[in-house]
């Protein structure tokens, strides 16, 4: 009996996208793992009179695989999150999108209800019909967004697009 049974056959991609982004954190865990069990922090005693203390001295800079490696499994995940509701607007809509309106699906990240519905009514999602306020899928994606908790801020979407954001068009995720 396959696993994936419970996942509609429209969105069995899903499966392999968050493998794949597994396996890149458990890669990024094994060298973090390995970085750890080598001399990464250096100490040094400080007497002052009868106090002694301790302080640090050095760190060893993590492996740039480590933050790549992140990195790689963050954009995977924003990925499969975009793809999802893709395949989910492609499903449901009653006729075909236009190029203008597939390459306008993607996963909002906002911090108002007022900013959710202006991006779902601004051309062309506008005219695909299951992205409006008020279709069921409007509600999930509504119901995923920053704006429904008090600490927004720490949002996992918006910390995911942030750092995503961050990576792809600035510089290499920071460690």
């Amino acid at each position: 009996m396959d696993r994936y049974t419970w996942l509609p056959d429209h969105q069995q991609h899903v499966a392999y996208s968050l493998a794949h982004a597994d396996d890149l954190i458990e890669r990024a865990g094994r060298i973090a793992l390995e970085y750890t069990r080598q001399d990464t922090v250096t100490l040094d005693d400080i007497v002052a009179g009868e106090t002694v203390a301790m302080t640090v001295t050095g760190v060893a800079p993590l492996p740039q695989a480590v933050v790549r490696l992140a990195s790689d499994a963050l954009n995977q995940l924003r990925s499969t999150l975009e793809h999802v509701l893709y395949a989910e607007v492609e499903h449901r809509a009653e006729a075909p999108l236009t190029r203008e309106q597939a390459r306008s699906v993607e996963m909002p990240c906002t911090l108002s209800a007022d900013k959710l519905q202006e991006w779902a009514t601004k051309r062309p999602r506008r005219d695909v019909g299951v992205l409006q306020p008020g279709t069921d899928l409007y509600r999930r994606i509504a119901d995923l967004q920053p704006f429904q908790r008090r600490d927004s801020e720490a949002h996992p979407l918006k910390v995911l697009v942030e750092h995503t954001n961050h990576s792809k068009h600035r510089t290499p995720s920071v460690a």
